[in-house]
């Protein structure tokens, strides 16, 4: 599949800006010597001649500048940790000397982890022996986990160290194990979560959250935003792990608190409100809500284009990732022009950014590129799509030569995408050249890093196996999937929430294949497997996979169809059609659809059963939606008004002669045809709409000029 790109915001609650922390950055050893090394390693890059060479040095340029940015993030907060934090201790004191002359390591030599250590386990004690103490000493705890907490985002600055994670996380530990503070709790959040350690760093939030609340009862002005912010956070953690609801309402929580202190700091807040709106109209386009996700999209566009009326250069780049963001919701509504729209406005805006900092914001003008590429192969604007991925592509290949680690991954999405187009277009064995780069690029990335690149190498496997398959090398393509699943099974086995998802589509799509070869019985066994793993994810989260468990049904509907099982097959078609109904109840936009085509399919299967009633009130219920559909979507949906309304056309001419009623349909649907003679499916429908029509008698001559005298214009 082609990919688009959206993008959320995990807010980490900094005050403090750079201009009161530069002195420290450029003062300490860590900035010079990153700079230094960045220096050396970019003319290395350019003296190099061996691409191996280049790529390694690359990468390892892409680990400094990585470095450095962080960097400069933890000390901004370790700034804002020592203006929020009591400084009662000596050790504090020097350290924060220390560390406002850029002395890091010294700081963190001041901060010697064994007193400190040995001071929590002596108050510790004392606190079990005098309990008159007790408040006294809670404060000095806090204290040692306030040195903790120091160390601890000192140490994130230690990339050189092998251990600086598991180091960083234990002085994390350490701190909370002296005094579970608000800012050790906090920070450790942000740090597990931004590693991906979603387990570890839940809790971590909801307790914060919890202290937050309570001191939000007393003093509100100054704990409400901690408040949202934190639902925020734990919000974007929820929709990593696909907990949806949850997350929906963490972030409708944070949304209300942010507009609330944005009537009175409009200045300070709005930007919290329309960041907010953006990660929950994302969240409403993950749930297929979409006209929900779309007004949030909007009214975030809306206080972002007034930001920026003031501060173009703050929160124009912001006014273009909601522009993308819209644009990728419009597509999925099928709102193709309108999507267009936001689109090229997102380009023209970051495009012109990149001019003033190409290296800023030329990835942005290649993302967007490649999104308006899609798009423009979903509207059958073949020659604009590949010319336009061509440019994504150019920009990508150049930022490569330069940095290979950190775009060699966007050259592959693109060759990929690229490789769907061409495939689209019938250009086969350049297809295959374009997603067999893809595959060695990723192939090479996932031998530095498995566990970031194996994933797509599977996903590039599959998109080369369909290409195999449309090609007639089914068992190239067999062996395409099979290498894929290998993958996808050992990462599920390691991370069974991650990749157990695509072991089920690799199944199903393998099962396809099965099926084309007539392997009938491996492809049943395949499709079970798949639903099995399906109805198990379905279990515990309905709302992300009940549609993959009625999608899967209906896969192996068709396969006991055709291998004449038709009461096994009608099974599966209603069970298939109950859930869509079910899901359909609550999100008509995103399952309807669903409905109408089980509809169709399970008219087909009574037709062949000879239940003729059934057949004929089943495809008039599938007609009867997609024609509602089709009021408020023909681009979308009359093609399958087309579809339904010629099996209607057919049926009335052979199982149940009704010959006006076959003729009026037959009529419908030549005239669809005419209007979509681009889509090849519709095409197809035209051509027995044509032979229903001469079987009954009419002159298709004559009705194909009324329909040109008509439509001649368009």
């Amino acid at each position: 599949m082609s990919e688009t790109h959206i993008n959320r915001q995990i807010n980490q609650g900094a005050g403090s800006t750079y201009n009161e922390i530069h002195h420290i950055i450029i003062n300490s050893v860590d900035y010079k010597i990153l700079t230094e090394e960045i220096e050396e390693l970019k003319a290395d890059i350019q003296e190099a001649t061996c691409d191996e060479r280049r790529l390694k040095k690359s990468k390892k340029l892409t680990e400094k500048e990585a470095q450095l940015e962080d960097l400069k993030q933890t000390v901004l907060r370790l700034h804002e940790t020592f203006t929020k934090i009591p400084i009662n201790t000596e050790r504090l004191r020097l350290a924060k000397a220390r560390f406002e002359k850029g002395e890091f390591r010294e700081a963190d030599a001041i901060l010697d982890p064994e007193p400190i250590r040995h001071e929590v386990k002596y108050l510790k004690s004392e606190k079990a022996k005098k309990e008159e103490e007790i408040a006294a000493i809670d404060e000095t705890l806090r204290d040692k986990a306030n040195e903790f907490l120091i160390k601890a985002q000192l140490w994130k600055t230690f990339y050189s160290k092998p251990n600086w994670f598991e180091q960083t996380s234990h002085f994390f530990e350490e701190s909370l194990s002296a005094a579970p503070t608000l800012e050790g709790l906090f920070q450790y959040a942000v740090f597990l979560h931004k590693h991906n350690q979603f387990q570890k760093a839940q809790p971590l939030y909801e307790e914060a959250l919890q202290i937050y609340r309570k001191l939000a009862e007393e003093n509100p002005e100054a704990f409400l935003p901690d408040v949202a912010m934190t639902l925020n956070n734990l919000a974007v953690l929820h929709s990593d792990k696909n907990e949806l609801s949850v997350a929906q309402a963490s972030y409708q929580e944070a949304l209300q608190i942010y507009r609330k202190l944005a009537e009175e700091n409009p200045e300070a807040f709005l930007p919290d409100v329309a960041m907010t709106l953006n990660n929950l109209a994302v969240l409403h386009s993950d749930k297929n809500e979409l006209s929900v996700a779309q007004a949030s999209y909007q009214e975030a566009l809306q206080i972002q284009r007034k930001l920026a009326e003031e501060n173009p250069e703050a929160f124009l780049p912001d006014v273009a990732t909601t522009l993308n963001n819209l644009a990728v919701l419009h597509s999925d509504k099928n709102e193709l022009s309108v999507a267009q729209a936001s689109y090229q406005e997102a380009l023209q805006i970051r495009r012109k950014l990149a001019e003033e900092n190409p290296e800023a914001f030329l990835p942005n003008v290649a993302m967007t590129l490649n999104n308006l590429a899609v798009l423009h192969s979903d509207k059958n604007e073949l020659s604009m799509a590949q010319e336009t991925y061509q440019e994504a592509l150019q920009i990508y290949r150049t930022l490569a030569e330069d940095n290979p680690q950190a775009f060699l991954p966007d050259v592959a999405t693109t060759l990929n995408n690229l490789a769907n187009l061409q495939q689209s277009k019938n250009e086969l064995s350049m297809a295959q050249a374009s997603c067999q780069e893809a595959l060695q690029i990723y192939r090479t990335l996932a031998e530095d890093n498995p566990q970031a690149f194996l994933p797509d190498v599977a996903m590039t496997l599959n998109n080369l196996a369909v290409l195999q398959k449309a090609k007639n090398e089914l068992s190239v393509a067999q062996a395409s999937y099979q290498e894929a699943l290998q993958i996808q099974r050992k990462l599920a086995e390691e991370n069974p929430e991650a990749f157990l998802p695509d072991v089920a589509t690799t199944l199903n799509n393998l099962a396809v294949l099965q099926k084309a070869k007539n392997e009938l019985s491996v492809a049943q066994a395949s499709y079970q497997e798949a639903l099995q793993i399906r109805r198990k994810l379905a279990k515990a989260n309905p709302e992300a996979f009940l549609p993959n468990v009625a999608m899967t049904l209906n896969n192996l509907a068709a396969l006991y169809y055709a291998k004449n099982e038709l009461s096994v097959a009608q099974a599966s078609y209603q069970e298939a059609l109950n859930i869509y109904r079910k899901l359909a109840e609550e999100n008509p936009e995103a399952f309807l659809p669903d409905v109408a085509t089980t509809l169709n399919n399970l008219a087909a299967l009574y037709y062949a059963k000879n239940e003729l009633s059934l057949a004929q009130a089943s495809y008039q219920e599938a007609l009867q939606i997609y024609r509602k559909l089709a009021e408020e979507n023909p681009e979308a949906f009359l093609p399958y008004v087309a579809t339904t309304a010629i099996n209607l056309s057919i049926f009335y001419l052979q199982a149940k002669p009704d010959k006006e009623t076959s003729i009026a349909f037959a009529k419908e649907t030549l005239e669809i045809a005419i209007l979509f003679q681009h889509v090849p499916s519709v095409l197809d429908n035209g051509r027995k709409a044509v032979q229903v029509l001469q079987a009954n008698g009419v002159d298709v001559k004559a009705f194909l000029e009324e329909l040109d005298q008509k439509y001649g214009e368009q």
